[in-house]
């Protein structure tokens, strides 16, 4: 009788609470657990194809590559010592994830599992195949450009800022009128007067009268480019360029 794999996520071990103490349990004949909670009789071999074995919440598991709705992939920029490790990647099964902004950043919602970046390739190669509708190169991109990150900081100490660095703005909001706080994901952080930067750039003079409201802004899910209230669109580049260097 064929065995039927209901769970989108199925872990090598549960967590239950032993002696006051969470530990790791594991099932006789290497039987996986569904969801991480529920014992199974399926063992890793029996799983198809689609399902990818990963490091997930602190234990190994297996999570499917089929069936996804949408999957978000947020780059860690400040933590250097590590590639993917602090890399999140946020997985749907059921409708779309939703980017929330708040303090200056992105809360996400609608996700069904979110896990570090250590499985980033490996899924995405897999939902390349079995969920089709996913903008698979777009995702790639991204981890490619954080390797790329990861190699000059790691071969070069800090950062330097070149034509091939993919800057991105890591954190951004009106902190006063006319005031634009700014963190990259060098490390540094400034804060752009925006009408200073009218005098200098000309797409932002066409706005000068409007930099008035403190409000959150808007960035968007990669940080290239941020949107103030006012309907002002900068890119990463551009703020980077201009930006008044402030305890950085």
């Amino acid at each position: 009788m064929a065995k039927k794999f209901r769970a989108n996520l199925y872990m090598e071990s549960a967590v239950r609470l032993i002696d006051r103490q969470l530990q790791a349990v594991f099932l006789p004949n290497d039987y996986l657990w569904a969801g991480g909670r529920y014992p199974t009789k399926i063992q890793p071999e029996d799983l198809p194809d689609w399902y990818v074995h990963g490091y997930l919440y602190k234990r190994h598991g297996y999570i499917s590559a089929k069936g996804i709705v949408d999957i978000v992939y947020v780059p860690n920029y400040f933590i250097v010592n590590h590639c993917h490790k602090y890399d999140t990647i946020y997985v749907s099964y059921h409708e779309k994830i939703v980017a929330k902004p708040k303090d200056g950043a992105f809360w996400y919602e609608g996700y069904d599992y979110a896990m570090d970046g250590f499985i980033g390739e490996s899924l995405i190669e897999k939902v390349k195949i079995y969920s089709p509708d996913i903008n698979t190169e777009e995702i790639m991109r991204e981890l490619r450009m954080k390797e790329e990150w990861y190699r000059m900081r790691e071969n070069e100490g800090p950062l330097i800022i070149t034509d091939r660095t993919p800057i991105r703005i890591a954190s951004a909001r009106l902190s006063k009128p006319w005031g634009l706080s700014l963190g990259f994901n060098d490390s540094s952080y400034c804060m752009i007067d925006l009408r200073k930067l009218a005098e200098r750039l000309p797409k932002a003079a066409e706005y000068a009268g409007r930099f008035t409201v403190i409000d959150a802004v808007k960035i968007d899910r990669y940080g290239y480019n941020v949107t103030l209230p006012c309907g002002l669109c900068l890119t990463a580049k551009e703020c980077y360029a201009y930006k008044d260097p402030v305890g950085t």
